[in-house]
């Protein structure tokens, strides 16, 4: 799925591109770090886990390429949705 968002609201030629993958992984720790792994940084800026790896603490992992992103409710409800943005867009 390819969303093209212009980022400050009014027409303009120059668009920022916002490219999102989702995966289930099944609660896998081995499937969600290959996934995340396996995903160019180049073209995808944000990935979307579903069924996410939760450790006893309740918390995901990550590689050292994304930062994750909680739902509001995640420790109220357990949710198993991870949502995680490229540490490439900060460089931009």
């Amino acid at each position: 799925m390819t969303l093209v968002h212009n980022t400050n609201n009014t027409p303009t030629d120059q668009m920022t591109k916002l490219v999102i993958q989702q995966q289930n992984t099944n609660k896998s720790l081995i499937a969600q770090i290959d996934f995340l792994h396996q995903l160019d940084l180049a073209v995808y800026n944000i990935s979307a886990v579903q069924e996410c790896y939760l450790d006893h603490c309740h918390n995901s992992q990550a590689t050292h390429n994304w930062y994750m992103m909680y739902s509001k409710a995640h420790y109220t409800d357990l949710e198993h949705l991870l949502t995680h943005t490229s540490k490439q867009e900060d460089s931009n």
